[in-house]
């Protein structure tokens, strides 16, 4: 088993909800955090950041979620790190294409505060148990 999960990169247009996250993930879950506001950045960042996961929002202007996904994985960088999409479109069909792209699995918008860090270990634990 890989170690415990420790850096996040999270991709999120909307400020608002990327401000809840991030404060969630940072004190609750103590993950270290880089976010990036947008498909681009978040490939440009990639390598420097070196995170164990991505969360990725799957609606976003210019470069949406799953454009961003196929682009993380062209980098050498990119290839194998475990990608959970959080999206608004949650029926699912949406929800198993979203798996059969590559993401181990999917957080339904709105979420939970309370238990979105648990959720991001739950799925990080069946990766790679």
């Amino acid at each position: 088993m890989l170690d415990e999960i420790k850096k996040i990169l999270y991709v999120e247009d909307d400020q608002d909800i990327a401000e809840v996250c991030i404060m969630t993930l940072e004190d609750i879950g103590n993950f270290e955090v880089k976010h990036c506001s947008s498909g681009y950045d978040a490939v440009d960042v990639l390598d420097s950041f070196s995170p164990q996961l991505v969360l990725l929002d799957v609606m976003m202007p210019s470069m949406d979620g799953i454009t961003t996904l196929e682009k993380i994985r062209e980098k050498e960088g990119g290839k194998y790190i475990p990608v959970i999409f959080m999206t608004a479109k949650a029926q699912v069909h949406e929800q198993e294409k979203y798996i059969k792209l590559g993401a181990i699995g999917v957080i339904v918008k709105p979420f939970d505060p309370m238990i979105i860090c648990d959720t991001i270990k739950d799925l990080w634990e069946k990766f790679n148990g």
